[in-house]
C-alpha cells in the first residue's frame, strides 16, 4: 500500500519534532555539564588557596609552635 500524501507529511512533523526534542535534551545535558565545569574550577581555587593555610600549620607544628603561640 502506497502512504498518502498527508501520512507522509505526519511522518516528517514527527520525525521533525522528535528531532526537536533530541536537541533540548542536549542542549540541557551540556548547559549542566558547563556549569559542573565552573564548579569544579571554582572548588579547585579554594582548595588551593587551603593548602597554603595547611601547608603553613604543618610548618608550624614542625617547629613546634602550637595556635595560641602563633595567635600571641
Amino acid at each position: 500500500m502506497i502512504p498518502s500524501a498527508f501520512d507522509l507529511f505526519i511522518r516528517i512533523v514527527k520525525a521533525a519534532w522528535c528531532q526537536l526534542s533530541l536537541n533540548g535534551r542536549m542542549d540541557g545535558i551540556v548547559l549542566g555539564a558547563s556549569d559542573i565545569k565552573t564548579d569544579i574550577a571554582t572548588i579547585t581555587g579554594q582548595v588551593a588557596d587551603s593548602k597554603v593555610v595547611t601547608d603553613e600549620v604543618r610548618k608550624w607544628k614542625l617547629m613546634g609552635i602550637g595556635a595560641r603561640g602563633v595567635v600571641g
